[in-house]
């Protein structure tokens, strides 16, 4: 197995980390909280990089729980002891019950797989949990019940404006059918039809119902719904608006008890229903009985969100400089601060507490990582200096702007502010996250072999097996792809996509007569291309026409052409493409082979070679953690 293969499967296996149930007494003298390979690591330590690496995404929600808890301290709100764990209960049971049909140890397998452990897991949900119900006990205080909530209730126990409504009825189907090969204007020419032969239908029935026929009878014979033909029209269940759509509720509110309705549609047919009998409940008659029951089932989550919108509205947070300074301490004692929360100073050792506590045990994986590669790096002999970060990051966060906000960088920052983060903290997370990338590449580097096959496997992958310079021009007619359409079908999609394709490679043999019939290929790139850089230049190729940057037919084709010769129309990724070779020159192996040697030994690793270096060393690592990794 080659080094890349067997990385590549070590990247599949999932790590499984020592978790000790206690802290043990060196762990407590030591302040370690885990240890890699015998090495103890310090909440010190591992509290800085949790800082580093998630102090900017995390501090609006951390700023989010600081509020809440303020304003319940202000206003004598605790939580009942055992709240949240009983909460935390509930959670568990269902999510076991429901995706893993009871099994619990189904759910506690899928917990490891995701680099949790049960109590890590807890821990994590109690730190989000406990805003939330402090905001739910804020919100009790003083509660006002919605009306909307007294009327939803009331509709819901009582039926719609409070009226129980006992229907008979029938249904008529409306059944579409169209060909597969129909057109979308057929399609609608067909729907048209089906519905206007159900109405007439159910207007027949209706016309029969109204001249005196039994109604039962009738929905015997003619209902298209099952349960209505099997009852004669009885509908056993009490009427209630979901599912019927509001024009048919209203219209059988409008109905008086014994009054037969004009054909309404819903649920796929026309139906003709019966008023059987209407019972009545005012909302006054039944206001208090409502209003105690949503009393004793407390608020619902839009009112707690009301709430938490209402405490957090207008929330500043501001990050400082020191909140990433590696000197001072993690530990429980109070520091200077590292962020201003509505320009109220919180201690860095706080902040880095609770991301320990919240976040702790699911980043151990991500932090072995990054020590491992620096102490590999440092057994190689390499490192990565501040000068070859920057620029790394210089490049990434130019690539990212361009890529994602459309190269504006007020764009990004606007984001950056909506999400409640700024630059030097995305700066920061991500010069050590780039730092660890350099040194992987470096690490790959040093131990990369170039073997003279890899050098001339390269040379005929840049200029063919007969080793030849080629310089192009290009004209690219874009393949213009069908948008999705709601329920549309897969073979549907197909189809339309074949015929698309049929209609670029028309499109782009007619450019190809053209150009035969004498027309300036110049011209035509400007005009016609969509590729848009070798457009700008009348479809000229930046340096050369490059064999690995195309498929392996167009590359047969284009290689084989002479100067001044035209290829045929060529299937690419992007669209049906025209070649015109423009010149050639032959270019023996001896004359490139140092070069290209060079460029294969330090050619940039892809990410998933990178991936491997990190996967295998903490494949081969010893990592034990310890409850002190939540902050305890």
């Amino acid at each position: 197995m080659s080094p890349l293969a067997l990385l590549a499967v070590l990247a599949l296996a999932p790590q499984q980390f020592e978790r000790l149930p206690e802290l043990p007494a060196e762990f407590a003298r030591t302040g370690a909280v885990m240890t890699i390979d015998g090495q103890p690591v310090s909440g010190d330590e591992y509290g800085l990089w949790l800082l580093d690496m998630q102090g900017s995404r995390q501090a609006k929600r951390f700023a989010e729980r600081f509020l809440v808890e303020k304003a319940a301290r202000a206003n004598g709100v605790e939580l009942a002891p055992g709240a949240v764990d009983t909460k935390i209960d509930a959670e568990v049971e269902l999510r076991v019950a429901g995706a893993f049909s009871g099994a619990r140890e189904e759910w506690l397998d899928e917990l490891s797989r995701t680099g949790w452990s049960e109590s890590g897991n807890r821990e994590y949900r109690r730190a989000e949990l406990e805003p939330r119900l402090l905001a739910e006990e804020l919100t009790r205080r003083g509660r006002i019940v919605p009306e909307v909530l007294v009327v939803r209730d009331w509709e819901h126990f009582f039926g719609p404006q409070g009226k129980e409504v006992t229907l008979s009825g029938l249904r008529i189907d409306v059944a579409v059918e169209s060909p597969d090969e129909a057109s979308a204007d057929q399609r609608d020419i067909d729907r048209r039809r089906a519905f206007a032969k159900s109405l007439a239908r159910a207007l027949e029935v209706r016309e029969r119902a109204l001249a005196g026929e039994d109604f039962a009878v009738l929905a015997r014979e003619c209902s298209d719904e099952p349960e209505t033909k099997a009852s004669g029209g009885r509908i056993r269940a009490q009427f209630r608006p979901p599912g019927w759509g509001a024009a048919f509720v209203e219209g059988v509110l409008a109905l008086p008890v014994g009054a037969i309705s004009a054909p309404m549609y819903a649920q796929g047919g026309y139906w003709i229903v019966r008023v059987e009998k209407v019972v009545e409940t005012p909302l006054e008659q039944v206001r208090e009985q409502l209003v105690q029951r949503l009393v004793e089932s407390g608020p619902e989550d839009f009112e707690v969100a009301e709430t938490l919108q209402r405490i957090t509205a207008g929330m500043q947070v501001e990050l400082l400089p020191q909140l990433f300074e590696t000197g001072g301490s993690v530990e429980r004692k109070l520091g200077e601060p590292g962020l201003l929360v509505n320009g109220e100073p919180v201690a860095r050792e706080e902040f880095a507490l609770w991301l320990a506590r919240s976040r702790g045990e699911h980043y151990v994986r991500d932090f072995a990582e990054h020590v491992l590669v620096e102490r590999r790096a440092r057994e190689l002999g390499l490192g990565a200096s501040e000068a070859e970060i920057g620029a790394r990051m210089d490049e990434f966060q130019q690539h990212m702007i361009s890529q994602s906000y459309k190269g504006s960088r007020e764009a990004w920052l606007a984001y950056m502010r909506a999400t409640g983060r700024d630059e030097a903290g995305w700066r920061r997370e991500w010069q050590r996250r780039m730092r660890i990338e350099v040194l992987c590449e470096k690490i790959l580097k040093s131990e990369r072999v170039v073997s003279d096959e890899d050098v001339r496997a390269r040379w005929r992958r840049d200029y063919g097996s007969a080793g030849r310079w080629i310089e192009a021009r290009l004209i690219l007619v874009p393949l213009a792809l069908p948008s999705l359409s709601p329920g549309q079908s897969r073979e549907e999609l197909d189809r339309q996509i074949a015929i698309a394709r049929a209609t670029t490679a028309a499109q782009a043999q007619a450019v190809r007569h053209r150009l035969l019939a004498g027309e300036d290929f110049g011209a035509l790139a400007r005009s016609l291309s969509g590729d848009v850089e070798s457009a700008a230049r009348g479809g000229q190729l930046e340096g050369r026409f490059r064999p690995d940057q195309w498929p392996q037919s167009v590359n047969d084709v284009v290689q084989r052409l002479a100067a001044g010769e035209l290829s045929p129309v060529l299937e690419t990724e992007r669209g049906f493409a025209l070649f015109e070779v423009t010149s050639t020159r032959e270019v023996p192996f001896e004359e490139v082979a140092d070069a290209l040697r060079r460029e294969l030994e330090n050619e940039r690793p892809a990410q998933g070679d990178l991936a491997g270096v990190r996967n295998l060393l903490v494949q081969q690592a010893r990592i034990v953690t310890t409850p002190g990794i939540y902050g305890k």
